[in-house]
């Protein structure tokens, strides 16, 4: 009965997100200083961070959380994700007479197109296990929120069908003991496990780790994992 009507269009979403969390605190501690999100953003585009407060306990939680939740309402507002790094870096360099520090870790896949986008501050690195092989994303950055010119290491890369996207803060990799590298030796543990379950894998890395660190967790250690899939049609 109008004369007018508006018609929205946006393209399909080619590929899904299933997102699962392990996490343990470090020991003697009852607050874990690491934090983390994963929700969907406007145009397709589905984010996953993780941030981890320096040090330990409530004072690093407070830190983290400070960082993942800026990132969440920036983002979700619709803001480019070099502003609001920059922001979220200036906001913690005003309180820097309280030293507060984290690291940020974060992938925006693209849903329509499968690539993802990954921007690493102070972070760990990232594996994106394939079907044949485990692909290291790693960085050298300082945390966000020490200099003013802040600097992201970034790296584009095209998913596939039920590739799987592992990300982990320093506690996975520092319970490591050994004589090889610790990503070769998260590498490995990743490509040894056959499943399409992300919270299985999430779990089966933090028990790895913990049997690494013979039982005890001498930092906060969380592990995301999320796995990308396209639907059947």
């Amino acid at each position: 009965g109008h004369n007018e009507c508006s018609i929205y269009l946006e393209e399909s979403k080619k590929f899904n997100i299933m997102t699962g969390v392990a996490c343990k605190t470090k020991e003697f501690k009852d607050t874990t200083g690491d934090s983390h999100t994963f929700m969907g953003l406007r145009g397709g585009k589905f984010m996953l961070a993780l941030s981890d407060g320096m040090g330990s306990g409530s004072r690093a939680a407070a830190e983290s959380k400070d960082v993942v939740s800026l990132l969440e309402n920036f983002m979700e507002a619709g803001f480019d994700l070099d502003i609001t790094v920059k922001t979220i870096n200036s906001v913690l360099i005003m309180r820097s007479e309280d030293e507060i520090f984290a690291t940020a870790d974060i992938c925006l896949v693209d849903q329509v197109t499968g690539y993802a986008n990954f921007a690493k501050i102070g972070a760990v690195s990232t594996f994106i296990k394939k079907q044949n092989t485990v692909n290291v994303i790693r960085a050298s950055s300082l945390p966000i929120g020490i200099i003013e010119d802040i600097e992201m290491d970034r790296e584009e890369i095209r998913l596939q069908d039920d590739d799987m996207i592992i990300m982990v803060t320093d506690g996975i990799l520092d319970a490591y003991e050994g004589s090889f590298d610790a990503d070769d030796w998260l590498s490995g543990i990743i490509a040894m496990k056959d499943t399409k379950n992300p919270q299985e894998m999430a779990e089966h890395i933090l028990d790895r780790a913990l049997k690494a660190g013979h039982g005890r967790a001498k930092d906060d250690m969380t592990v995301m994992v999320s796995r990308v899939w396209r639907p059947a049609k």
